[in-house]
């Protein structure tokens, strides 16, 4: 690298660069690099997009780390900082006072100093009424906007990434006279970013940037006349080709291992900041009450989930066709009334019919006149199954209960008397409900015939007593098993679903980043984040507590407190969840993927299917850890059985929840430690 003497600007080096390189995977994107950058000057980063020059911002603003090398900064405090990203980094739902507001804050002026300094940057950069919307301003102002947050708090160092990328040359012109008017002034040093390289006429230092290095550094006139060019584009020209013409050699750091620890030449902040705080908490408030598809999708798709979910999944089905083939007696439509005597001459199949039609809502009769018929309906799917009456059924009928005693009756006898019943077994809950409704229907028909006739109905009774269930009824509802473990995957997935979707928001659109490099630390912004989920999830709960159980009148035996508090703590978890998934994504698509992945592992592994005692033996003990398994378990065994919190069910679930919670804590900041929270393009 060529170097040029920089005594005629200043002595003192306001940042100096030595050796840094950077990888990712497999591509060096600085390799060996050496800059320079006197006080009071403005300094022109020149270079193609992708040479690494937001990377090199990065690594000296301290949001990354870098592999070797070291950065030597005058100024040590993110307050002395001046930043603006290359994407303009502006909350649209929020005005620009307020976001002048919010930044304010987070250096710790005073109300009336924001506004003094709002109104001083609205005359001097031309902005429009500072009641505006961020969203509905044209994208020049926006980038004027985003201009005057990094100017703000009157920083001594400024670092500008592309701030004159897309705007109209007369209001790029303007931008740069006001950024030599800044340093003629008032000393400040300024790092900008450009990849126009004619405009860099205007600095007093321009570095050439190509393939991750430093090819030369100097005042432009410098360059140019030194190579007798009438531009500084031709003057890269000529360092690029030289460089591509160059031999190189093997790049030392190839095989070094990067570093795990972030080095940054600016003083990160560490200790609590309750202005920062308030600001970070008004600011995610102000956006969530104001972005109403984002309200809707936070308290409509609860309500709808549950509701659906009560009304669509676990209810026994109803009017399932079922073929009757009756050749005990071909036309029962005269004996379809209620009989209430012991009349042997009205056939016992049609009066078993009528009982059948009587009481369950679970069957429809659909006649047919010979087996052939009927089994090829059965097989078409027409119906679910057919029942078949022999000739001379009710005598049978008759003939075993009583015209001979059981032992003296013959086998024929038997299979005369019996209720044919063949169906379609390929549903498993459809397939097991009719059969338990025929059984119990046909056993209560009997019953109610003996008693007619005044014979004991102990001959149709099972050697078995069932007794009143401990919990729940006889006659349990799938819908009363799925809906702990459908609120509880809710209680997980929503608040995963809202951190990830509004910190990634954040992050992808560089407000995070910026955010955080202003001075926001992770503590105080995991708070700020948890108390509007602390809000959201209470409300959310709340709603989903009462569909399940006032609404639709789930069984709830227990007091309020308790499931509440569970459904609570398996939000924080989900919550926690998504700081790691926003750490870990660069864009909604991968959180996206990574998100719904999650979801089904859960839902597979929480009993929210199928009981847990029904996996295979090889997974039985593992399926256990998984996150929502024991809470699952614990919110049944609340509603539906009242343990308290003693129960080891129960405490078990909170000691699961929080050991998960740490988990996803854990990850999340060793995460944040690596990488930050930077945004990897």
């Amino acid at each position: 690298m060529k170097s040029f003497p920089m005594d005629q600007i200043t002595d003192k080096s306001a940042l100096c660069v030595r050796g840094l390189s950077k990888r990712y995977d497999n591509h060096q994107v600085i390799r060996d690099l050496n800059m320079t950058v006197p006080e009071g000057c403005i300094y022109g980063l020149l270079g193609p997009s992708g040479c690494g020059k937001t990377t090199l911002l990065n690594c000296i603003m301290g949001n990354i780390h870098y592999d070797t090398g070291s950065i030597y900064m005058s100024c040590k405090k993110q307050s002395q900082l001046g930043f603006m990203p290359q994407d303009v980094a502006l909350i649209e739902s929020l005005s620009i006072f307020e976001m002048f507001s919010y930044y304010g804050r987070m250096f710790g002026m005073s109300t009336n100093k924001i506004e003094a300094r709002a109104e001083e940057l609205k005359a001097l950069l031309q902005l429009p009424p500072l009641e505006s919307r961020n969203g509905c301003l044209s994208g020049g102002e926006q980038r004027r906007v985003s201009f005057a947050v990094a100017l703000l708090h009157d920083p001594e160092f400024l670092i500008l990434d592309e701030p004159t990328v897309g705007l109209d040359p007369l209001l790029s012109q303007s931008i740069w006279l006001y950024l030599v008017k800044l340093t003629t002034k008032t000393k400040k040093t300024i790092i900008l970013t450009t990849h126009y390289i004619e405009e860099a006429r205007h600095a007093h230092m321009v570095g050439l940037m190509r393939g991750g290095s430093i090819l030369a550094e100097a005042p432009p006139m410098n360059l140019m006349s030194s190579h007798n060019c009438s531009t500084l584009e031709q003057t890269f020209l000529i360092f690029s080709q030289a460089d591509e013409q160059s031999h190189k050699l093997p790049d030392e750091t190839v095989n070094q291992e990067p570093s795990l620890k972030l080095r940054s030449p600016i003083a990160k902040q560490t200790s609590f900041s309750f202005s920062r705080f308030k600001a970070q908490l008004l600011k995610n408030t102000l956006y969530v009450t104001r972005e109403v598809p984002l309200l809707l999708i936070l308290f409509l798709m609860p309500i709808m989930q549950c509701t659906f979910q009560n009304v669509a999944v676990g209810h026994d089905p109803t009017q399932l066709p079922i073929a009757v083939v009756n050749h005990d007696h071909y036309d029962c439509a005269p004996h379809h009334h209620s009989h209430h005597t012991c009349d042997w001459d009205t056939p016992i199949s049609c009066r078993f019919l009528s009982h059948l039609q009587r009481t369950t809502d679970t069957l429809h009769i659909v006649d047919k006149h010979n087996l052939l018929e009927a089994e090829r309906d059965l097989k078409r799917n027409n119906v679910w199954g057919l029942l078949y009456f022999a000739p001379n059924f009710t005598q049978a009928i008759a003939a075993r209960y009583v015209n001979a005693s059981v032992l003296n009756t013959p086998d024929d006898v038997f299979d005369i008397g019996a209720v044919n019943i063949r169906l379609d077994m390929s549903n498993h809950v459809v397939a097991n409900i009719m059969r338990m409704d025929l059984s119990s229907t046909l056993i209560d028909f009997l019953k109610e015939l003996f008693h007619e006739c005044n014979w004991p109905d102990t001959v149709v009774q099972l050697p078995m007593r069932i007794e009143e269930p401990i919990y729940g009824s006889r006659r349990p509802i799938f819908t009363h098993f799925q809906s702990p473990a459908i609120l509880v995957a809710f209680d997980f997935y929503l608040p995963l679903l809202f951190t990830t979707g509004f910190l990634l928001h954040e992050k992808v659109s560089g407000v995070l980043e910026r955010t955080m490099t202003v001075g926001l630390t992770p503590l105080e912004l995991i708070l700020a984040h948890l108390v509007l989920q602390v809000i959201i999830t209470n409300l959310q709960t709340g709603l989903m507590h009462f569909i399940f159980y006032v609404l639709f009148e789930n069984p709830f035996v227990c007091s309020v407190w308790l499931p509440f508090l569970l459904s609570f703590w398996q939000g924080m978890s989900g919550m926690c969840l998504g700081f790691f998934m926003t750490a870990v994504s660069n864009s909604h698509v991968m959180a996206m993927m990574g998100g719904t992945g999650i979801f089904f592992f859960v839902t597979f592994t929480s009993g929210v299917l199928w009981p847990l005692e029904g996996i295979h033996s090889s997974m039985r003990e593992v399926i256990w850890w998984s996150p929502l398994a024991l809470s699952t378990e614990a919110m049944r065994g609340i509603t539906a059985r009242n343990w308290p919190i003693t129960h080891p069910h129960i405490y078990k679930a909170f000691m699961a929840i929080t050991g998960w919670t740490a988990v996803f804590l854990i990850a999340t900041y060793v995460v944040i430690k690596y990488r930050g929270f930077h945004y990897k393009k």
